[in-house]
């Protein structure tokens, strides 16, 4: 009914204060109860967040902060205050301005038709508001030039580092000793003609070796010999406990078609997923053109060597499913997750008796990992399934594995004429030139830390390494100001995560222990590539071996992929953030990158992994890594409460018809993103007078460019990560 005045409308009332406690009402509104209102009870009366209603009942609410005064609008948009007007003089009107409705169809949450314009097909005629989405807003131009196939701005940009390195390789004028090192890699594998004279003769002894081996004991002999310097079945890699301990060795299986870092027991331990079977398919076609030429090298013909293909999935899925990360810490409680990864160290007399039958203390010996006092195993479950498979029975295929992984690591050291050729007549094109070839060469295993290093020193310039880690520090000051105004900490949480937050490590651009000294090392060019590349490799294996039992490295994610791929990382049981080389590609850095642009794309990386010490799992460690909670049962309520409330949210997000976002697999990395914007942005308030926030979105949005096809959708939706455009709007 009719609202009738009683005079005592907008006059000051009398002080009646009281304590507003939440109550649970029903509400209505033409015939529909609605959810999500906030509603207190203040002296037996229901109030309302005036917000709330203006969204139901199609009013305005605003705050002009020049008057200090509430804006109610009862229909059409907000008035823009003047100080804002002032700040955003010269702006595009569009900005503030409505559209005209675009074309309703394909309409996504909400009836927005932006919401899934970043899928293939799906983009309005006309761009959208800022307000009403951000992502395609900034991002309109480049998804309508990108609606012919799949594309993201990262991957563009990769191609970045290889040019700057290949410039560098290229200059004559570029001298010094580890550069030098890295020329005469990268000019042998370069050098196709020598390439192709050589074929496969450098790899052609250890093929010999291999196909020589008639019983397991020759089996073991060879994978415990020196003389074999490859290693077919497990990885051993550096690692600590925790940053109070020392050095010691972590091993990891040896998958050949997904390594285990891309998840890849998961894929093979859910085959009837759509999405896993979808990944394996996909990596089996990238790992087809460089290990079938090989294959029929070794005396298979095409549909044998594709058998043989289809032999090594199924070899590696009997133990890849007990490798994978998520599967096994998925669904455990608050404090489960730490236990669990501290069981997983084990002596090297318990790591022997989980062996049988693979020689396991012999063959890490022999590749300069023995020695260790603890073992880390990731879990125990693979090695004692690889044991299993250890027997007379599996023989041939356990040569079979050990020829591809061969073939597979020496691909960018052997002439790539058959691989080329190969891959042309499946219908693909030869995409790599001689230089982005040989490129590939130095960032092999051996070459990797060279080649990282080769980056930092002659093509990021002096600067960088200082700029990066003072912006690195400050939002990790930034972080520790916002802990203090975190209502639902408590006292002894918030102590626990300050101290944390001092003890963070920020590792920039070259290992917390520096990079190898390479001055001592001598490659020749009468050699040839593959015993240049061996000396490289014995040089790193005999480093990374001095370092086991000393003071626990800061970082072991260095030590474990090679620096130039791997992007932003943050180590719970190191308590430390690594931002790597190779991801600064001129998407995230450049000598002109101005402020707001770097803080929109690098530093929203950095501040992201800074929240990953306090989500589910990083929480579970103190600051030294060690299984000790920073949060009180009371603070974890809190957490999860939010958590909760942010994972309901992202399950509601519908990205075409049918395909909904999994918002408890998501809400890990979603509650980084936010945290890492309000940080970010804290930052840029207390530190520059002058931050264009119309550049730092734009640029922010822009370097999560991204469109995908729409039988796409349903693999990206399975990712932990939520997809570009939901990173943004959200």
């Amino acid at each position: 009914q009719p609202y009738e005045p009683d005079g005592s409308e907008l006059k000051v009332g009398a002080d009646k204060s009281a304590t507003a406690v939440p109550t649970a009402q029903s509400v209505w509104c033409q015939g529909a109860q609605l959810s999500g209102l906030e509603i207190y009870n203040l002296g037996g009366n229901n109030y309302f967040r005036l917000r709330d209603l203006g969204e139901v009942l199609d009013f305005e609410v605003d705050f002009d902060e020049t008057t200090n005064t509430a804006v109610v609008l009862s229909g059409g948009p907000v008035q823009q205050p003047e100080k804002e007007k002032a700040q955003n003089a010269g702006q595009d009107d569009d900005w503030y301005d409505p559209v005209p409705d675009p074309d309703p169809e394909p309409a996504g949450l909400g009836g927005s038709p932006w919401e899934a314009g970043f899928v293939i097909g799906y983009l309005p005629s006309e761009p959208p508001r800022v307000q009403d989405d951000l992502y395609v807003y900034y991002n309109y131009d480049y998804i309508a030039s990108h609606q012919e196939e799949s594309t993201m701005i990262q991957v563009e940009h990769l191609d970045d580092v290889t040019e700057a390195v290949i410039a560098v390789l290229e200059d004559p004028y570029v001298t010094g000793h580890d550069v030098e090192l890295l020329r005469l890699i990268y000019g042998q594998a370069k050098d196709r003609e020598t390439m192709q004279a050589v074929g496969y003769d450098s790899i052609q002894p250890y093929l010999d070796a291999i196909a020589a081996v008639d019983s397991i004991d020759d089996l073991n002999a060879l994978m415990t010999s020196a003389d074999f310097p490859f290693d077919p079945y497990l990885e051993g890699v550096l690692d600590t406990a925790d940053r109070k301990g020392e050095t010691i060795v972590r091993l990891l299986p040896r998958m050949l078609f997904v390594d285990l870092t891309m998840d890849g027991a998961e894929y093979y331990d859910n085959r009837d997923d759509p999405a896993s079977q979808y990944m394996l398919d996909y990596f089996l076609e990238y790992m087809e053109p460089d290990l079938i030429p090989g294959l029929m090298h070794f005396g298979l013909d095409e549909d044998q060597a594709l058998a043989a293909m289809q032999q090594l999935l199924e070899f590696e899925a009997a133990y890849g499913q007990y490798a994978d990360y998520y599967s096994r810490y998925a669904g455990l409680e608050f404090g489960q997750y730490a236990a669990l990864i501290t069981s997983e160290f084990v002596t090297p007399e318990e790591l022997d008796e989980l062996c049988a039958n693979v020689p396991i203390l012999s063959m890490l010996a022999s590749r300069g990992k023995g020695g260790a006092s603890q073992y880390n195993i990731y879990p125990s479950e693979w090695l004692t399934a690889l044991d299993a498979l250890w027997t007379e029975e599996n023989l041939e295929i356990l040569k079979l594995r050990a020829v591809a992984e061969v073939l597979f690591e020496t691909r960018y050291l052997r002439d790539p004429s058959e691989t080329n050729a190969y891959f042309v007549a499946q219908g693909g094109t030869l995409t790599l030139t001689p230089e982005e070839f040989a490129c590939y060469a130095c960032d092999s295993f051996a070459c990797s830390h060279l080649m990282a290093k080769v980056y930092v020193e002659y093509c990021l310039g002096p600067e960088a390494k200082g700029r990066i880690t003072a912006m690195a520090q400050g939002l990790v000051d930034t972080y520790r100001d916002l802990v203090d105004e975190t209502p639902w900490l408590n006292d002894a949480s918030r102590a626990l995560v300050r101290e944390k937050l001092d003890e963070m490590a920020l590792i920039v651009l070259e290992p917390a222990n520096g990079w190898f000294d390479y001055s001592g090392l001598e490659l020749s060019p009468n050699d040839s590539l593959m015993d240049n590349y061996l000396k490289l490799r014995k040089f790193r294996l005999d480093c990374e071996s001095a370092m086991i039992g000393k003071d626990a490295i800061a970082s072991t994610v260095w030590y474990t992929d090679s620096p130039m791929l791997i992007e932003c990382y943050y180590e719970e049981r190191c308590n430390a953030i690594s931002v790597f080389p190779g991801f600064l590609n001129e998407l995230y850095y450049r000598d002109d990158i101005d402020d707001c642009e770097l803080l929109a794309s690098l530093g929203f990386v950095i501040a992201h992994e800074i929240s990953h010490a306090f989500d589910f799992g990083g929480a579970q460690f103190n600051a030294w890594g060690q299984a000790d909670a920073v949060f009180t049962e009371d603070a974890l309520d809190g957490f999860i409460a939010r958590t909760e409330k942010l994972a309901d949210y992202f399950s509601t997000v519908e990205v075409v018809d049918g395909l909904t976002i999994d918002g408890p697999s998501v809400v890990a990395e979603a509650a980084a993103d936010l945290t890492a914007l309000q940080t970010v942005l804290r930052f840029a308030e207390n530190t520059f007078e002058d931050f264009d926030m119309d550049v730092f979105y734009g640029y922010h949005a822009r370097s999560w460019g991204f469109t995908c096809a729409e039988e796409e959708v349903e693999v990206y939706i399975f990712d932990v990560h939520p997809m570009s455009p939901y990173r943004i709007n959200v």
